[in-house]
């Protein structure tokens, strides 16, 4: 770095130097006055000598600074994720740690953060909430039932070991860790959710405010406004952070019968969209409300689906009748923002019974690939429940161990799911 300063010095690992940067071999040619910092292997990031420059934040000048970084010999810029490669590869970092700092940077809700974050520090080796990691707990129960298979084997001849006890303690252990690797994985279903952003589908008839409601729940204007029917033709996306949860809205074509084929297909799709939403927004409106509205809906979302039934023009009629008032339904106004914090209330709630994993040790730094892991490693103690040869148990077992350890430490099974994990970071991280 003396090839960018005027500084001969050697520098003191985690000291701040205040110098001027100029281009190499132009003192005169100065590009910024910043702070650098030099951390000594194997106390940085990346568990290598790694030298921070924390320059002015205009454009120009990081483009200047990398571009005569760049001309230095054996310097390049790094790949995407190489950073947190390189401190994976140097034991900084295990895989789960990896993945919660990618979702941590990726993150756009506070829910996201939160939770990655969470994650982050509970797969640190050094953290207290380590000890919470679920592949962490699942390879120390798999390990223990190892050792009681090993005793069988071993000291089977001993007289005074009860061998079939202690079989079948192991195949209890074995059995227990089966049982929470599926919960783990349908846990994993709703982080896969959160990750992506949960899709909320507005669907309703014509003209009942689903465009209206969409905008209301933006605070923009995603969608046109109009009052003839069908001015929705086609589906409209929109993502937005409601109260820390991570939302895809899915504005969609009125359903009602009709002859013209680009409704026709505009309904296709809405009916589409229905059927794979996480969540559902049932929206009627107070004019159009009938003894079968809700058999409307029942033939529209799937009995599996979360829904919420909304009326929309509530203030046509100066508020909720008579005969409703039994009624599961909330109902507002978009036009007068009535009844909307009820409906947000509800809509909250109904996200927190679905999508809540605040108390548990699964969360949504998991990714592909751990997936994978775990499902591999179900299936091998499932051939090891189904095995009579103790030998061919332990094996089945010592492979799962194997498997988990992929997502604890750097035991890496494979090259090219390390590369998939990495790009998918950002470049300076």
């Amino acid at each position: 770095m003396t090839n960018l300063t005027e500084n001969r010095k050697q520098l003191t690992p985690r000291y701040a130097y205040l110098a001027r940067l100029f281009r190499p071999g132009d003192p005169c040619n100065i590009l910024d006055q910043a702070l650098m910092l030099y951390f000594e292997a194997p106390n940085s990031f990346t568990g290598e000598d790694v030298v921070e420059i924390q320059c002015h934040g205009g454009l120009a000048i990081v483009a200047e600074i990398l571009k005569c970084l760049s001309e230095l010999e054996d310097f390049r810029p790094a790949l995407p994720g190489e950073f947190s490669k390189r401190a994976f590869l140097n034991g900084k970092l295990n895989l789960s740690q990896a993945n919660s700092l990618n979702n941590l940077i990726n993150s756009e809700t506070s829910r996201q953060k939160d939770s990655a974050l969470r994650n982050y520090l509970k797969y640190c080796p050094k953290s207290r909430l380590s000890e919470n990691n679920l592949f962490v707990e699942l390879r120390a129960k798999l390990t223990e039932s190892q050792a009681f298979l090993e005793a069988v084997l071993n000291f089977s001849e001993d007289d005074d070991l009860d061998s079939a006890s202690i079989l079948t303690s192991a195949k209890g252990m074995i059995e227990r860790v089966v049982s929470e690797i599926k919960i783990a994985l349908d846990r994993l279903k709703v982080e896969t959710v959160l990750q992506k952003g949960i899709k909320l589908a507005i669907i309703g008839p014509p003209n009942v405010g689903k465009s209206s409601l969409m905008n209301v729940l933006s605070k923009a204007d995603k969608s046109i406004v109009s009052p003839f029917e069908g001015t929705t033709r086609d589906v409209i996306e929109s993502v937005v952070d409601f109260r820390g949860w991570p939302v895809r809205l899915i504005d969609t074509a009125g359903l009602r019968t009709s002859s013209d084929q680009i409704e026709q297909l505009g309904m296709e799709r809405t009916r589409k969209v229905a059927l794979e939403a996480d969540v559902v927004v049932c929206l009627t409106s107070i004019d159009m409300i009938g003894e079968d509205y809700y058999q409307f809906f029942t033939t529209q979302v799937s009995k599996n689906t979360p829904s919420i039934t909304v009326v929309n023009k509530s203030d046509l009629l100066g508020g909720i009748p008579n005969d409703f008032s039994n009624d599961t339904a909330v109902y507002i106004s978009c036009k007068y923002h009535q009844g909307l914090n009820r409906f947000y209330d509800e809509l909250n709630n109904l996200l927190t019974d679905c999508f809540s994993t605040s108390n548990e040790v699964f969360t949504n730094s998991c990714s592909v690939m751990q997936e994978d892991v775990l499902k591999r490693c179900l299936k091998e103690l499932q051939m090891a429940l189904n095995e009579d040869d103790e030998v061919m148990m332990a094996e089945y077992v010592n492979d799962a161990i194997t498997v988990l350890s992929s997502c604890i430490g750097n035991n890496v099974l494979n090259d090219e799911i390390l590369d998939n994990v990495f790009k998918t970071f950002c470049i300076g991280k």
